[in-house]
């Protein structure tokens, strides 16, 4: 079982002898000493902030939504998280949300809440009429990122059908 926390730690539950151990973390800028459970937004930039974890059921590798960092992934041992994507048609990520995994295809499925907010200053955009939300898939084999979908509001939740057949994205506003 993992558990991510708001400081950008991964933790992997290890049996109730040893507890909850250090798995992964966002960013090799990423600092033990950072490490203090802090919830200000405006170290986000720095800690990271993941909002989707998701394991391709074929490789045990873990991906990351991370509303900062980007489409991240991380190897069964865990460790410093690698970039996969950070962009699309040369408009670069701001607000990395939710994601899902096709395993049959090893399409990764995510949304972009906004091309112009980062998520700490998701009240705002809550509040606001921008409409510069995507859905985005990464296709695992082909390294290939495309836009499926555009204007959308606070997209911020992604899911594929137990049967594959469709996909599910919720907007916030």
């Amino acid at each position: 079982m993992l558990e991510y926390l708001m400081d950008g730690w991964i933790l992997k539950w290890h049996e109730p002898k040893l507890g909850w151990k250090e798995f992964a973390v966002p960013s090799s800028i990423r600092k033990r000493e950072l490490h203090d459970g802090s919830t200000d937004p405006n170290l986000e930039p720095i800690y990271g902030r993941l909002l989707g974890l998701d394991f391709n059921l074929v490789t045990c590798d873990l991906y990351i939504g991370d509303a900062y960092f980007s489409l991240l992934m991380i190897g069964p041992n865990g460790g410093i998280a690698q970039t996969i994507v950070s962009s699309i048609e040369g408009i670069s990520f701001k607000f990395i949300n939710r994601l899902d995994i096709d395993n049959r295809t090893g399409v990764i499925y995510f949304t972009d809440s906004s091309t112009i907010f980062q998520r700490r200053y998701a009240d705002f955009l809550s509040r606001s009429i921008d409409s510069s939300g995507r859905l985005l898939k990464y296709n695992l084999h082909t390294k290939n990122a495309s836009i499926i979908y555009t204007s959308l509001m606070f997209p911020n939740g992604v899911a594929l059908s137990k049967n594959y057949y469709f996909l599910l994205v919720a907007e916030t506003t």
